[in-house]
């Protein structure tokens, strides 16, 4: 079983049993008398925040895809937001000042394709982890 190293040992290895489609068994688990304040996490939200993050890495590792195709169409869509206000203040005869837009929104839509990329050696060894796991 691969593990992230660095990240919260539970919650990687309840996010690879959902992505290995292993069956689990519910353990009963007792819960020990508290003594002295936790020294793990500051607070809740820090905890939260760590949590998510771990949650985020491994959603990246297990399904690179889905996440970089979604990531990468949000900035599209920006991309092509400010393209769009361009365009609507050019053809009003506002165009003057609005070059920004036009900078902003060509920057944006070359990303996606950089992205692409990136989901290519994601989606390599992502194939290359199943390999390795046997799964």
């Amino acid at each position: 079983m691969p593990w992230a190293i660095g990240l919260t040992l539970v919650i990687s290895t309840i996010l690879y049993v959902l992505v290995a489609y292993v069956a689990v068994m519910s353990v009963p688990i007792g819960v020990n008398p508290k003594t002295r304040d936790s020294r793990l996490f500051k607070s809740i939200p820090h905890f939260l925040f760590r949590q998510g993050t771990t949650i985020f890495r491994m959603y990246g590792m297990y399904r690179p895809l889905r996440l970089f195709t979604l990531t990468g169409s949000l900035i599209l869509l920006v991309g092509l937001g400010a393209i769009a206000r361009f365009l609507y203040f050019y053809f009003s005869g506002e165009g003057d000042g609005h070059v920004q837009s036009v900078v902003l929104g060509g920057t944006l839509v070359r990303r996606p394709r950089q992205i692409g990329i990136v989901v290519t050696l994601a989606i390599m060894g992502h194939h290359y982890r199943r390999v390795a796991a046997g799964l």
